[in-house]
């Protein structure tokens, strides 16, 4: 365990941000490309001025000596207009300011991890809470420190669309991306890319139109897939890829009236490519739950065909129903999923 008293930081870095901001630089790239807040700096005396840098940055105040010596009167911390004056005499130029930055930011980390890390020593040798807060607090502690934003210009994403449509123009016709083994849903959108939601109404076949996917990825194509089943039990998915697989009438596997070829059938389906799905059907699953899961399963396979989530809807999101705003909820839950 490192002692709190020397957790990593650097005071020049802190100081030159500090510095370059009150010599003009652009703040914007501060927030939106490293996502630097005043808690990412160590030192009091330095993370109070950032502070009121951002406080004024949000109401649109200009920012320089005068403004953030009226922001910070009455802070114990604060050491005064000279401590600002010398903050901006140690930096010459404005140049570096993003390169800081950074610096600042992983030290910031790599302070949150060893905190992290000495949460979960002292959760886990509480043998009386449940071990699945320790991957929540994993989980939840990683995104939180997810705050660096990807911008680019059009140039910049051009080349990867314009490769695209190479590889599409050198393929002629070919689906570009995860086929779905339905012939016309593949033509009609080109495979499964990224986030996709199948919406229609309760009882159309939403559920077993997510499982044939999986299974056509699984058995067809040879590669991993995830099912996350928080309303139909593992026991009647598998009975229903049972009967697909072997071409029998999921009723007959249901209530036993099979005959002796379609047992047969049955007895004999290659079930070797199965050990590549991975069902899990809690009830009660959260983005964090699935995305430790999912990441579980990436890391054992290498990567993963397809993951389906049957539903959205289902899924916790932490907030009391009776006032919480489920369209919001929703919402976050589709984000969190991309």
């Amino acid at each position: 365990m490192v002692p709190t008293d020397i957790l990593p930081y650097n005071d020049e870095a802190e100081r030159t941000v500090l510095g370059a901001i009150l010599l003009g630089g652009d703040i914007n790239i501060l927030v939106s490309d490293i996502g630097l807040k005043d808690a990412d700096f160590y030192l009091a005396q330095n993370r109070i001025v950032y502070l009121a840098v951002m406080q004024l940055y949000d109401q649109g105040k200009a920012i320089d000596f005068v403004t953030l010596d009226r922001q910070l009167q009455g802070r114990s911390e604060y050491g005064g207009v000279n401590f600002l004056k010398g903050l901006a005499q140690e930096v010459p130029t404005t140049r570096h300011m993003q390169h800081y930055a950074s610096i600042v930011k992983e030290m910031s980390r790599r302070r949150h991890y060893i905190t992290l890390g000495t949460e979960m020593q002292e959760i886990a040798a509480d043998c009386s809470k449940d071990i699945t807060l320790v991957d929540d607090v994993i989980e939840k502690s990683m995104s939180a420190e997810n705050t660096e934003v990807s911008i680019d210009t059009f140039e910049d994403a051009y080349m990867s669309a314009f490769n695209d449509i190479v590889r599409a123009y050198e393929n002629k016709g070919e689906i570009p991306h995860q086929r779905t083994g339905f012939i016309s849903l593949d033509t009609a959108i080109g495979g499964l890319e990224g986030l996709t939601v199948i919406g229609a109404r309760p009882s159309m076949g939403k559920t077993m139109l997510g499982v044939n996917i999986a299974e056509y990825i699984t058995f067809q194509e040879d590669k991993p897939t995830l099912i996350f089943s928080m309303e139909m039990p593992k026991k009647q998915i598998v009975t229903r890829i049972i009967s697909s697989q072997s071409g029998t009438k999921h009723a007959d596997c249901k209530f036993g009236t099979l005959s002796n070829d379609d047992f047969n059938a049955i007895s004999t389906i290659n079930i070797s490519p199965g050990k590549k799905m991975t069902i899990c059907d809690e009830p009660m699953m959260d983005i964090n739950k699935i995305k430790s899961i999912s990441r579980r399963c990436k890391k054992k396979y290498g990567s993963l065909g397809v993951i389906i989530v049957d539903y959205i809807q289902l899924m916790d999101t932490g907030t009391d129903e009776r006032y919480g705003n489920r369209a919001i909820d929703l919402g976050k839950i589709s984000r969190g999923l991309k």
